[in-house]
């Protein structure tokens, strides 16, 4: 009798061990929404590159106070600790629309696009504007001085050479529109999440010459039409434009280096166009996954039954060992 009643005091450790061995929780993927972009790809020209801050270099984008570096800390100290958060600049100063185009379709920029949840692009300046320098010199503007010296113009031959000079750039306009569309397809398929589009500011306002000015008003704002036009394919929007030409306009003295001939934005430019790039980009929402350990309920399920047959064990058990002492009892 004895025997049987050890054999089923060990069956009923058994199943207490077994229980105390069930695990009640369980790792899960858990998505979260947040109000900014966790892993953000800059790509185009010097002006996102951050061409002539201080701290730049071309080979190191990430120590200059660009607008790419600006986001970046701003997002970083906002997105929770458990966020993964990472920034990519591309950007190489000097590229076209052409080139910009011709590295995304090479595949090197798959893994940072496919990975990225925001992609902000600043490209067509270097198309543009180096056709309008050209006829600067003619119209009498000294590049030592800054100033327009109407005894250095060549006003006759310059007024001839504008017709040439307006055809160049129309050119370098319709050249940039059909590469701003294939390019805003290939980051359609290639990107993981939404993708922006700069406009371009005027930074020749600053210079007083009126046929230049006439000249840049009317072609900058044509392409700054071709950035809007091409946002949408029918009823499909492609990407959001950022206008910055808006925010710049009228201001291009305060927030570029153009006085000192260069046409790049300066730290304060910067700092506009972060506010407009975050204005865009905060018309979204995003995520991010994180692992967390949740209560496994089939576990606590399976728990349950294992206590209540071990329960159930130790019960019999109990009262084997009260009938045996009893049947003692009464054979004393």
């Amino acid at each position: 009798m004895f025997k049987k009643i050890i054999s089923v005091l060990l069956i009923a450790v058994m199943l207490l061990t077994c229980g105390s061995c069930v695990k009640l929780t369980k790792l899960v993927d858990v998505t979260e929404d947040v109000p900014v972009p966790t892993n953000i790809v800059f790509l185009g020209d010097s002006i996102a590159a951050g061409y002539g801050l201080e701290g730049y270099t071309g080979s190191d984008l990430y120590n200059c106070r660009s607008y790419a570096n600006i986001l970046a800390e701003k997002y970083g100290s906002e997105l929770p600790e458990d966020c993964p958060h990472t920034m990519v600049n591309k950007a190489v100063s000097g590229m076209t629309s052409a080139e910009l185009l011709e590295s995304i379709r090479s595949g090197e920029l798959d893994d940072v696009l496919g990975s990225s949840d925001a992609v902000v692009v600043s490209i067509g300046g270097n198309d543009l504007l180096s056709v309008i320098f050209r006829i600067m010199g003619k119209l009498g503007y000294n590049f030592e001085t800054g100033k327009v010296d109407i005894t250095d113009a060549k006003l006759l031959s310059a007024a001839f050479d504008l017709i040439d000079f307006k055809s160049d750039i129309d050119k370098a306009l319709d050249g940039f529109r059909d590469n701003l569309k294939e390019t805003a397809a290939e980051l359609k398929a290639r990107a993981g999440g939404r993708v922006f589009v700069q406009t371009l500011y005027d930074p020749l306002e600053y210079f007083d010459i009126k046929m230049l000015s006439e000249l840049t008003d009317d072609k900058i704002g044509r392409f700054n039409d071709i950035v809007a036009a091409c946002s949408v394919d029918g009823d499909d929007v492609i990407y959001t434009t950022v206008d910055v030409a808006g925010a710049f306009d009228g201001r291009c003295g305060d927030l570029t280096n153009i006085s000192g001939f260069d046409i790049h934005p300066n730290a304060k430019g910067h700092e506009i166009i972060a506010d407009k790039v975050d204005t865009a980009v905060r018309k979204y929402t995003y995520s991010y996954t994180k692992t967390v350990e949740v209560t496994d309920e089939d576990a606590v399920r399976s728990l349950i039954i294992i206590c209540a047959a071990s329960g159930a064990a130790v019960l019999a058990v109990i009262i084997a060992v009260i009938v045996v002492i009893v049947r003692k009892k009464k054979r004393n």
